[in-house]
């Protein structure tokens, strides 16, 4: 770990579990099996209609945020064997605790909490689900299919919506490559120590393009701290006094951060929803999940 990790987690230590608090890990309600076969980016679209409660229904919502961190995951003995084909050598040889069960799942891969061999220090692994990238191939396919028929309207046809798709198809091929996302969380950890964001040490020498293994941070979810604050507020009124945090100040931080990101680093984090950003003390805040460098011609749109 870093100076900079070190200080972040001697003098503002991370707060106390809201495990109490969090959402139960239910099944996705009668339809779950139905779900099953909605992967890859379908579940990305799922996550942002369950932001917008301004138009939903609340039940809705509630519902599809369920698949911010807890989609439906592929068993623990699949992801060891996906360990062992990329690091080449048996889970024991690098790690002396594994938790087979994984701690959260989404569109493209699930985390598992292990214990390095070499320093003992908790890291959170990122494996790939298997087959993600035909999953993703036969979604492309889909959306080309509609693009092909919606540009037989004229109206559409002066719209550029090939080169949004070729942007789309870039976007996932990076998102599928796990060595992409180490790259850009590398860059936000030295670009964001100066604005109280804390970005996980990456594991170079375990990373691949289907594992990326980091820091394990143990923080709160924004989305289980909103869960709790509905369901239990006297006890998420404790934890914030506790751990001296001030949620409306944290969001002041968390936007204006966004955008320096976007503007000044060309760093996107290109799944930002309450369940990959992680509330600390003293109100700092961590982001975990798909990040990424912008290229010249996106930081000039978004300019």
């Amino acid at each position: 770990m870093t100076s900079f990790g070190v200080k972040v987690w001697k003098k503002r230590a991370p707060p106390k579990a809201l495990a109490a608090f969090s959402p139960p890990k239910t099944p996705l309600c009668p339809s779950r099996p139905r779900w099953k076969r909605v992967l890859s980016d379908w579940i990305k679209a799922a996550r942002l209609l369950a932001m917008r409660r301004d138009i939903f229904s609340k039940v809705f919502c509630d519902e599809l945020s369920k698949l911010h961190d807890r989609a439906i995951g592929f068993p623990g003995q699949i992801a060891i064997q996906i360990l062992e084909e990329d690091l080449k050598a048996p889970l024991r040889a690098f790690f002396r605790e594994f938790d087979v069960v994984p701690v959260a799942a989404a569109s493209i891969g699930q985390v598992h909490r292990a214990r390095l061999l070499d320093g003992g220090h908790w890291v959170a692994i990122k494996v790939q689900r298997p087959a993600i990238e035909e999953a993703f191939r036969k979604d492309l396919e889909i959306i080309a299919a509609y693009i092909k028929f919606l540009r037989l309207f004229p109206s559409v046809a002066r719209m550029e919506l090939r080169d949004m798709y070729l942007k789309l198809e870039s976007t996932l091929a990076d998102e599928l490559d796990y060595r992409m996302e180490a790259s850009s969380i590398r860059r936000m950890r030295h670009t964001l120590k100066r604005e109280k964001v804390y970005a996980p040490k990456v594991f170079g020498a375990f990373t691949t393009k289907r594992v990326l293994v980091m820091e394990f941070i143990p923080g709160v979810l924004v989305s289980d701290y909103i869960h709790a604050r509905i369901h239990e507020p006297k006890k998420a009124k404790k934890w914030r006094k506790e751990n001296k945090i001030r949620p409306k100040k944290l969001g002041n931080q968390l936007y204006p951060s966004y955008l320096r990101q976007l503007l000044s680093d060309n760093l996107s984090h290109g799944d930002l929803h309450p369940s990959n950003v992680m509330m600390l003390r003293n109100n700092w805040f961590a982001l975990i999940g798909s990040i990424r460098v912008l290229d010249e011609d996106s930081c000039r749109v978004c300019r």
